[in-house]
C-alpha cells in the first residue's frame, strides 16, 4: 500500500518521507531475504527471489503468472502464529494455477 497516500498523520509528512520509509524497508528486506536464501537454499538448483509491496498472496499470484514459474515453496506459518497454516499461504494455495508446497517455519 502507498504510505503517502494516508490519512494525514500528525506532523504530516511530504512524500519523500515516505518514500525512504518503503526504500528502507525494502532494503532491510532484501538484507533478511539474502539471508535466509543463504542460509536455507544454497544446495537449491534454481530459486527466485522476489520484493515486492502490497497484498502477499495477490502479488504472490500476480508473480507465478507475470513469470512462469512452475511451484511455490512457502511457510505453513504466517506472522500470528496461531493458525496451522498462515492466511498468506492459505490464499496462495487456494488460488494458485500452479502446485504450491508448504513446509514447516523454519
Amino acid at each position: 500500500q502507498d504510505l503517502a497516500h494516508h490519512e494525514p498523520w500528525y506532523g504530516d509528512f511530504d512524500r519523500s518521507h515516505a518514500d525512504r520509509l518503503v526504500e528502507w524497508e525494502t532494503k532491510k528486506a532484501r538484507e533478511r531475504q539474502n539471508e535466509l536464501c543463504r542460509k536455507y537454499l544454497e544446495d537449491c538448483a534454481e530459486y527466485h527471489t522476489h520484493i515486492d509491496i502490497g497484498d502477499p498472496a495477490r502479488k504472490i499470484i500476480d508473480f507465478i503468472s507475470r513469470y512462469n514459474i512452475d511451484m511455490v515453496v512457502m511457510c505453513r506459518k504466517g506472522e500470528s502464529g496461531e493458525f496451522n497454516m498462515g492466511g498468506t499461504a492459505q490464499r496462495v494455495t487456494e488460488y494458485s494455477p500452479v502446485p504450491v508446497v508448504i513446509t514447516p517455519s523454519p
